[in-house]
């Protein structure tokens, strides 16, 4: 790759060309174009949801960051300001999607997709509600111009 860059023929594509390791690249002779997910809007198809107020699933309970008493009081706290459309992580359980799915105001939506490719077709703004993650970035990208909103929000036990 580095004879390819010294050659001039090496170009990345990233949706986080804003990161100062992703940003050093083309001191490296490295090309860089920013992704802006341009191509998925344009050929996306708009998937029906409940609710347009929307909560991405996180991989914390799975991955042991968040015990799931936590997350589901996250989960209520959210809710209660209204019901909203619950995508899942992919690595999320079912039987943890299966007591997500009991809290009242959550319905789960398990389109099999990541977020970016579900909601790229959305036919009107969503107000989108989740916790730091990488598609926070690419879902600001996916959904720019669209006046959806995006909100990094998290547990009160996690709040320092």
């Amino acid at each position: 790759m580095l004879r390819l860059a010294r050659s001039q023929r090496l170009t990345m594509f990233s949706a986080f060309a804003d990161d100062p390791t992703v940003a050093a690249l083309p001191a490296r002779e490295v090309a860089l174009e920013r992704n802006t997910f341009g191509w998925l809007r344009a050929h996306a198809r708009p998937i029906r949801l409940p609710h347009p107020r929307i909560v991405l699933g996180s991989a914390r309970v799975a991955d042991g960051l968040l015990d799931e008493a936590s997350y589901q009081r996250w989960l209520r706290s959210v809710a209660a300001a209204g019901p909203v459309s619950y995508l899942p992580h992919r690595r999320e359980r079912a039987d943890q999607l299966a007591r997500i799915s009991s809290l009242d105001g959550v319905t789960v939506v398990d389109t099999g997709l990541p977020a970016e490719l579900a909601l790229a077709g959305a036919p009107e703004p969503l107000e989108i509600v989740m916790m730091r993650s990488s598609a926070s970035t690419t879902l600001r990208a996916v959904l720019d111009g669209t006046g959806s909103r995006l909100t990094v929000n998290a547990p009160t036990e996690l709040v320092r």
